[in-house]
C-alpha cells in the first residue's frame, strides 16, 4: 500500500510581489516595444541637465511639460509621460 506524502509547490505565473522598476527601465521597455512596431518613430527626451563649466551652472535640456517619450505612429503624434507608483505628476505635465 502506498502511504507517501507528496509536496507540490506551485509557482504563480505572475509574481505576487513584482519587483519595483525604475522609471528609466520602464521608459526603455516602452521605447523598445514602440520601435518594434511598423511605421513608428520614437525617442526618449533627455531630461537631465548639462553642467556648463565655463559659466558655472546647469543648463536644462528640455522645456518643462515635455513628455518622457515622443513618438510618431502612422502620422499621429504620441506623447508618453512615465510615472511609477511613487512619482508625482506636475501641473505642467
Amino acid at each position: 500500500m502506498w502511504n507517501r506524502q507528496f509536496h507540490l509547490t506551485l509557482t504563480p505565473l505572475i509574481p505576487l510581489n513584482p519587483p519595483k522598476k525604475l522609471e528609466k527601465t520602464i521608459k526603455a521597455e516602452i521605447l523598445n516595444w514602440l520601435l518594434h512596431q511598423p511605421s513608428v518613430f520614437a525617442f526618449i527626451v533627455p531630461t537631465v541637465g548639462i553642467y556648463d563649466a565655463k559659466r558655472g551652472f546647469w543648463r536644462t535640456s528640455s522645456k518643462r511639460g515635455v513628455p518622457d517619450i515622443l513618438a510618431c505612429a502612422r502620422g499621429r503624434f504620441i506623447g508618453i509621460e512615465v510615472k511609477t507608483a511613487t512619482g508625482r505628476l506636475r501641473p505642467d505635465q
